[in-house]
C-alpha cells in the first residue's frame, strides 16, 4: 500500500553544532520556513546536534494547526532506528523534539516527521561528528540569554515564581472537579473555581501542562454540565398513567444557552492566557443542556420544548440530553430540525419520549424473538423493550418524526444474569419483516446501559447474541472471533465455518471496517478502475475511500490483494482516529520493537499501534495476516473506541 505524501521538504545540514550551557556556536543551518500564509508557517524541518552531549533538537512546522499528533523517526547511518517519539503540534502547527544519540555512530542521520492525521511527511538530515575535545565547554559565570529558534519559548528576563508541582496541581484540579460535582454551588461559582485553577497552573512548563491537559479538560466539562443542567423546579412537571411529562419553557432554555456560552468564552480566554491552548491543546468539550430524572419512579418519561427553542439550541451548537433511570437520549445540534419545523405555527413544540412495554406486550414481542432466533436460542432478551418516539405538535395535531437529520445517541439499560457484556447489542423491531434488526451498541459496565446511535425511533431492546463456528473451538482467537461475530462485524464463510487461518483481502477488511465503525454505505462512484459497479464490495470500497481509510494505487484499489501486517496497522490507526481516538502518549521502548524493514510510510502507524496495544512485538511488516489475526486487532480496536 502506497501512501500519498502531501509534501516532502529536505533540509541538509552539513555542519555539526557545538552548544554551551548559555550559548550556541558554530551554527550553520538551512531553514525552509518560508511562504507564510497568515499565521501559518510553511512546512519546515530544522535539526541541530551537540557533538559534546550527543543531544539532538528537531523543530519546525508541519501540521495545519495546533493539537495534532506528530511522529518523529530518526535513522542512523547504519539505517537502524535511533529514535521514535510522538507529541502534539504546538501553536501554528509547530513541533519540537529532543533526544540523545544512542550508539553515537558517526555520519548522516535521517529525520522523518509524520503528521499522523493528515499523512503529511517531512524529511531532513543532520551530520553527527564526535567532539574533538571530548568535554563540554565551561559555562560563563554570568550567562546572558540567547534567542532560541522557533518554536522554543523565549528566554525569561528573570526567575518566575515556582508553581506547585504538576502532581500536586493534578490532585488539586481533581479535587475541585469532585467538589463541583457533589456540591450544590451555582454554575457561576463552579466557573470561578475552574478559572482560578487554570490561572494557578499558568507557571507550569509545556511538558507539565501536557500532563495536566486531561484533568483540566475534565474539569471544564464538569463546569459546562453544571451550567447546562436544568433544575427540577424550573420545569413544568406532571405525572399520569406511569408517565412523567416535563416541559421546558422558552425562558429556561434561553437562560441555559446564555450560561453555557459565557462559560465556554471564559474558559477559552483563561486557557489561552495561561498557555494551555498552545502547550496542551485542551479541548473544552461540548455544550449540553441536560434534563435529568434519576429519581423518577415512573415507567415512562417525555420531555417537550418549543420548536423555536430547539432551533435556538442548534444555532448555538448545544446538545440536548435527557436522562432517566432506564433510558437516556443525547440529541446533537440540528438533528431534529428541518424545513417543516420552521414553517410550524408559533407555539408549536417537539416532544421526545420513551415508554417501557408492559409484561403482556413484552411477552408478545419476546415470542417473535424466539421464533426468529436460531434453534439454539442464540438471541436472548437482556432488558426491557422500549418504544422511543419524537413528535411534532402543532395545535391539536401530532406528527411522528420518522427519521432525523443526524444520529441521536441512546442509552438503554440491561438486566439479567449471567450476561456477557461484549456480546450485548441493541436490536430494532422491523414491522415490515417481523424480525429484530441489529442496531449496534456498546455496553457500559458501570452504568449497566448499552449506548448506540440511531437516525430513527421505533421499538428497541438490548439482547445478547451467541455465535460460534465449528472450526474455532480450540483456536487461540476464539473469543475475539465470537465477540465480533456477536456484533455482526465478522461472518463465517458459511453457517458453520469461519476459516480462521485463511488470509484476508483488502476488500474483506474494508467490509469489516465499515461494519465496525458503523459507517453508512455510500453508492460506488467508479473511483477505481479495478472495481466493477456490480461487485459485492463496490459500495464498501466507495465508503472506505470517502472515509479516508483506504487509498488507491495508480487508480486501482486492488480488492483481491491480500493485506499485509503493516497495512493492517495503518488501517487500524486510521479507523482509531476516525472513531475519535486520542493518539497515545510518547513512550520510547517502541524503537526496540520495530524492525528496520517496516516501510517508512507505516512507521508512524506501527509505533502508535504498539503504544495502544493494537499490535504486539514481533510484527512482520510484509506478512499476510490471517482472518483470526485481523479479528484480534479489530477486537482491541473496538475495546479502545467502542
Amino acid at each position: 500500500m502506497k501512501k500519498s505524501i502531501a509534501k516532502i521538504v529536505v533540509i541538509i545540514i552539513a555542519a555539526a553544532f557545538i552548544w554551551t550551557s548559555t550559548s550556541m556556536t558554530g551554527i550553520s543551518s538551512v531553514s525552509a520556513e518560508t511562504n507564510h500564509q497568515g499565521n501559518q508557517a510553511a512546512p519546515s524541518l530544522l535539526a541541530e546536534v551537540n557533538s559534546d552531549t550527543n543531544e539532538v533538537r528537531i523543530h519546525g512546522y508541519i501540521a495545519s494547526n495546533e493539537g495534532k499528533w506528530l511522529t518523529v523517526v530518526v535513522t542512523n547511518p547504519n539505517q537502524s532506528i535511533d529514535y521514535i517519539d510522538q507529541i502534539r503540534s504546538g501553536q501554528g502547527g509547530s513541533y519540537l523534539f529532543s533526544y540523545r544519540i544512542g550508539n553515537a555512530v558517526e555520519g548522516t542521520y535521517t529525520v522523518h516527521i509524520y503528521d499522523v492525521e493528515s499523512d503529511r511527511l517531512l524529511t531532513g538530515t543532520f551530520v553527527y561528528q564526535p567532539s574533538d575535545n571530548g568535554s563540554s565547554p565551561s559555562p560563563s559565570p554570568t550567562p546572558t540569554p540567547t534567542p532560541t529558534p522557533a518554536p522554543e519559548e523565549p528566554a525569561s528576563e528573570g526567575p518566575a515564581p515556582k508553581p506547585a508541582g504538576v502532581g500536586d496541581m493534578q490532585q488539586k484540579v481533581k479535587t475541585i472537579a469532585a467538589d463541583i460535582e457533589k456540591s450544590n454551588i451555582t454554575a457561576k461559582e463552579a466557573l470561578d473555581r475552574a478559572l482560578e485553577a487554570i490561572k494557578n497552573a499558568a507557571g507550569l512548563n509545556d511538558s507539565e501542562k501536557s500532563q495536566l491537559r486531561d484533568d483540566l479538560a475534565a474539569l471544564a466539562q464538569i463546569v459546562l454540565r453544571k451550567a447546562g443542567s436544568v433544575d427540577q423546579d424550573a420545569m413544568d412537571r406532571t405525572t399520569r398513567d406511569h408517565t412523567l411529562a416535563a416541559r421546558l419553557s422558552k425562558a429556561v432554555v434561553l437562560e441555559k444557552i446564555t450560561l453555557l456560552n459565557e462559560a465556554v468564552d471564559e474558559l477559552s480566554k483563561s486557557l489561552k492566557k495561561s498557555g494551555f491552548d498552545h502547550a496542551a491543546g485542551i479541548g473544552i468539550g461540548r455544550k449540553e443542556l441536560t434534563v435529568a430524572f434519576h429519581d423518577n419512579e415512573n415507567r415512562n418519561v417525555s420531555v417537550g420544548l418549543l420548536a423555536e427553542s430547539l432551533n435556538q439550541l442548534a444555532a448555538n451548537d448545544i446538545y440536548l440530553s435527557i436522562e432517566n433511570r432506564e433510558v437516556a437520549f443525547t440529541v446533537p445540534p440540528g438533528a431534529l430540525t428541518d424545513p417543516e419545523m420552521n414553517e410550524m405555527a408559533a407555539g408549536s413544540s417537539i416532544e421526545i419520549s420513551a415508554a417501557e412495554l408492559d409484561e403482556a406486550e413484552t411477552a408478545e414481542y419476546a415470542g417473535i424473538l424466539r421464533s426468529s432466533a436460531a434453534a439454539d436460542n442464540s438471541l436472548i432478551l437482556k432488558g426491557k423493550i422500549f418504544d422511543l418516539n419524537v413528535e411534532a405538535i402543532e395545535g391539536s395535531t401530532r406528527k411522528k418524526l420518522e427519521s432525523f437529520k443526524g444520529k441521536i445517541s441512546v442509552e438503554l439499560s440491561y438486566t439479567g444474569a449471567p450476561v456477557h457484556e461484549d456480546k450485548l447489542g441493541v436490536y430494532r423491531y422491523n414491522p415490515e419483516s417481523g424480525a429484530w434488526d441489529y442496531a449496534g451498541g456498546k455496553a457500559d459496565r458501570e452504568t449497566k446501559k448499552v449506548v448506540f446511535g440511531t437516525g430513527h425511533f421505533s421499538l428497541y431492546a438490548v439482547m445478547e447474541y451467541i455465535r460460534s463456528f465449528e472450526d474455532i473451538k480450540d483456536h487461540h482467537a476464539r473469543e475475539d472471533i465470537e465477540i465480533l461475530a456477536s456484533k455482526h462485524i465478522l461472518f463465517g464463510v458459511d453457517s458453520h465455518k469461519f476459516e480462521p487461518d485463511r488470509t484476508i483481502t483488502r476488500a474483506e477488511i474494508a467490509a469489516i471496517l465499515v461494519r465496525a465503525l458503523g459507517l453508512d454505505a455510500l453508492p460506488y462512484n467508479h473511483t477505481f478502475s479495478d472495481v466493477e459497479p456490480d461487485a459485492w464490495y463496490a459500495d464498501i470500497v466507495g465508503t472506505v475511500a470517502e472515509a479516508g481509510l483506504f487509498e488507491g494505487d495508480a487508480g486501482k484499489f486492488r480488492p483481491n490483494d491480500r493485506i499485509t501486517e503493516e497495512e493492517m496497522a495503518v488501517l487500524a490507526m486510521r479507523a482509531y482516529y476516525r472513531a475519535g481516538g486520542k493518539a497515545p502518549e510518547a513512550g520510547g521502548q517502541e524503537r526496540l520493537l520495530i524492525t528496520d524493514d517496516v516501510s517508512l510510510w507505516a512507521v508512524g502507524a506501527v509505533t502508535s499501534a504498539l503504544r495502544l496495544g493494537l499490535i504486539e512485538e514481533g510484527i512482520q511488516p510484509g506478512n499476510h495476516p490471517s482472518r483470526a489475526w485481523s479479528a484480534v486487532v479489530m477486537r482491541k480496536l473496538l475495546d479502545l473506541v467502542g
